[in-house]
């Protein structure tokens, strides 16, 4: 099993919350920002990256699966 590292949530700064982001797989660089999943995905195209919702500081960070190629978009 591989060990994961802790995100750097340093790069969750204020600009971006209630934004999408995508994370290197490392956790360690923030790779895109947008206003929707639609657009992030544009932005990241076929790179493997951790997506997040960020959400307002108040209320925290919810982490979600691996960004593959295979998720449908329409």
């Amino acid at each position: 099993m591989e060990l994961i590292k802790a995100p750097n949530l340093s790069l969750l700064t204020k600009a971006r919350e209630n934004k999408w982001v995508a994370f290197s797989l490392d956790y360690q660089k923030l790779l895109a920002v947008a206003e929707s999943l639609v657009s992030l995905r544009k932005k990241v195209g076929n790179a493997k990256a951790v997506v997040m919702h960020v959400l307002s500081a108040d209320v925290g960070y919810v982490l979600s699966s691996t960004f593959k190629r295979v998720m449908a978009f329409s």
